[in-house]
C-alpha cells in the first residue's frame, strides 16, 4: 500500500517531469507486485494456493510475453529495465545525497553505520534484480522462456559459480542488510506534509 501512496501522492517529490513520471509508475508497479506477493500469501494461508517450485511461474510469465508480438521485444525491455533499476539504484546508494537517518533525533556516527548498511544492502538487491535482468535478456535473444530465472533461479545462478557457497553467503549478508536498512527507514524516516 505504501509504495502506490508514494506514486499517487509524490511523497518523495519526485515530480510530474518525465523521470519524475517514470519513477511513480515504477513505485505503483513494485506496489502490485507486494499486493500480487501478500495476495499469494492470503492464499497459501487459508489453504487455496499452491506453491510451485523453481522458476516455473517466472518461466510461464515470459512464456506468455513471448508469445504476443513484439514479445521478444518486450522480455527484453524488462530485462534492461531490471538492469536499469539495479543502475539507478547503485547511483542512488553511493550518491552525494544518500544518508538514511539525517533527522534532529540521530547523531553523525548513527547515520553514517545506517548509511554503510542501507549501501551494502541496497547493493546486494541489485545484483539479484541483475541476475534476473540478464536471464530476461537471454530469454529475448534465444526465444526460449525457459532462460528466465526469479529470485531462486538467480541464487541458484550465483551458487553454481567456482565460488558460489562464498558468493552466496556473502549475497545473504548483502540482503540481511537491505532488510536492516528497511527497518531503520521505518524507524527513522520522516516525510514532510503535503
Amino acid at each position: 500500500m505504501w509504495c502506490l501512496v508514494q506514486a499517487a501522492m509524490d511523497t518523495d517529490n519526485k515530480g510530474s517531469s518525465t523521470l519524475g513520471i517514470i519513477t511513480r509508475v515504477f513505485y505503483a508497479g513494485v506496489g502490485v507486485v507486494y499486493a500480487s506477493i501478500a495476495w499469494t500469501a492470503l492464499e497459501l494461508l487459508n489453504g487455496t494456493g499452491t506453491v510451485r517450485e523453481g522458476d516455473r511461474p517466472e518461466q510461464e510469465w515470459t512464456a506468455r510475453f513471448l508469445s504476443l508480438p513484439y514479445g521478444r521485444w518486450i522480455v527484453g525491455i524488462v530485462g534492461a529495465g531490471f538492469i536499469g533499476f539495479c543502475l539507478y539504484e547503485l547511483r542512488r546508494a553511493f550518491g552525494e545525497k544518500f544518508s538514511i537517518l539525517k533527522t534532529s533525533r540521530t547523531n553523525a556516527t548513527e547515520d553514517q553505520v545506517a548509511t554503510r548498511i542501507g549501501q551494502v544492502g541496497i547493493t546486494a538487491r541489485a545484483l539479484v534484480f541483475a541476475i534476473i535482468g540478464f536471464f530476461l535478456i537471454r530469454s529475448a535473444i534465444t526465444f526460449d522462456p525457459r532462460n528466465a530465472r526469479g529470485i531462486s533461479g538467480a541464487l541458484i545462478a550465483l551458487l553454481r559459480q567456482t565460488h558460489g557457497p562464498w558468493l552466496l553467503a556473502t549475497l545473504a549478508v548483502g540482503l540481511m542488510s537491505y532488510g536492516l536498512y528497511t527497518l531503520f527507514l521505518s524507524w527513522k524516516r520522516r516525510i514532510d506534509p503535503i
